[in-house]
C-alpha cells in the first residue's frame, strides 16, 4: 500500500490475538470456522485453523478458574487484614457521542483509559432493570450484566477489594445505579447463593441478600460529579472567620431513623 518493494523482511508473518477468558474461546473458534467456510465458498481465502477440543477448553478453563482464584483469595486476604490503610481506587465514567470513556487508578497501577462504543439507549434499559427488581436473586442478575455491559475486562479485578471507590462521573454517566452494580463469580470468587463457606467466599443462602456482591455495600463509595458548568473552587475562608454548619440529622417525622437524632446532636457538639 505505500509503494515499497516487497521482500520476505517487510511481509506481516504473523499476527496473535489473545483471550484472556477461556469461556470465551468456544464461541471465538465457532466463528472462526463459520467465517473459514464463507471465505473458501467466495474463494477468498483458505483458513487453516486446528481448533482445541472439549478436554483441552475444560482443562484450560479449571486451571484459569483455579489461578484467578487464588488470586482473588490472597488479594482479599490482604485487604482484610488492615482496611483503614487502604488507597481508594479511582475510576472515571464519561460519554461522548455514543463512545464510553473509562479510567482508573489503582494503589499499585494506573490502567489507561478505554473506549467503548455502546449504544447508551441499551445501558438506560438495562439501568432501569436493575432499578426496578425486588427480587434478590435479579438484582444480583441485572447488576452483573449492567457491569459486564459498562466496565471493561481488564477494570473489573480492580474492584473486587474493599478498597473505597470514587468514581468520577460526568452528568449522563452519573445516572448508572453504580451502587448496584455486582460481580462476576471469577471476581468474588463464589456465588452469595451458593451457600458454600470457607475463607474469602460468600455464605448467603439462596434468596438472601449478601452485601459484599454489590459495590455500594461491599465498600465506601463517594461520587464525584465532572461537568464544565461547575463555577471554580472558592479559596479556602481565612483562619479567623467564623464558620457556620447546617447539620440535619432524621428530617422525615413520618419515618424515624433510630439513633440519627443522636448521632446529629453528637456531631453538631
Amino acid at each position: 500500500m505505500t509503494g515499497s518493494i516487497e521482500g520476505e523482511t517487510r511481509r506481516l508473518l504473523r499476527i496473535t490475538f489473545v483471550e484472556r477468558d477461556p469461556a470465551k474461546i468456544r464461541a471465538i473458534q465457532q466463528a472462526i470456522r463459520d467465517e473459514g467456510t464463507h471465505l473458501r465458498d467466495r474463494k477468498r481465502l483458505n483458513i487453516d485453523f486446528v481448533s482445541l477440543d472439549d478436554a483441552e477448553l475444560d482443562k484450560v478453563g479449571k486451571a484459569w478458574t483455579r489461578t484467578s482464584k487464588l488470586a482473588q483469595d490472597e488479594l482479599r486476604r490482604k485487604h482484610e487484614q488492615a482496611p483503614e490503610t487502604l488507597v481508594p481506587t479511582r475510576l472515571t465514567a464519561t460519554l461522548n457521542q455514543g463512545v464510553y470513556s473509562f479510567g482508573a487508578l489503582t494503589e499499585g497501577a494506573s490502567i489507561p483509559e478505554r473506549q467503548i462504543p455502546l449504544d447508551p439507549t441499551l445501558v438506560r434499559d438495562a439501568n432501569d432493570e436493575l432499578a426496578g427488581a425486588w427480587d434478590v436473586e435479579k438484582q444480583y442478575e441485572r447488576g452483573r450484566f449492567l457491569g459486564q455491559l459498562l466496565l471493561p475486562a481488564d477494570f473489573r479485578p480492580q474492584l473486587s477489594t474493599a478498597a473505597p471507590l470514587v468514581l468520577m462521573l460526568d452528568t449522563t454517566v452519573a445516572r448508572v445505579h453504580w451502587e448496584m452494580v455486582a460481580q462476576h463469580d471469577n471476581e468474588v470468587i463464589s456465588s452469595p447463593f451458593t451457600g458454600t463457606g470457607g475463607a474469602g467466599r460468600h455464605t448467603a443462602q439462596v434468596g438472601e441478600f449478601d452485601p459484599r456482591r454489590f459495590l455500594g455495600t461491599s465498600r465506601g463509595v463517594t461520587r464525584q460529579l465532572r461537568t464544565t458548568f461547575a463555577p471554580p473552587p472558592q479559596p479556602p475562608p481565612p483562619p479567623r472567620r467564623l464558620m457556620q454548619v447546617l447539620v440535619v440529622a432524621d428530617p422525615a417525622e413520618d419515618n424515624r431513623q433510630p439513633g440519627a437524632e443522636a448521632e446529629g446532636a453528637a456531631v453538631a457538639g
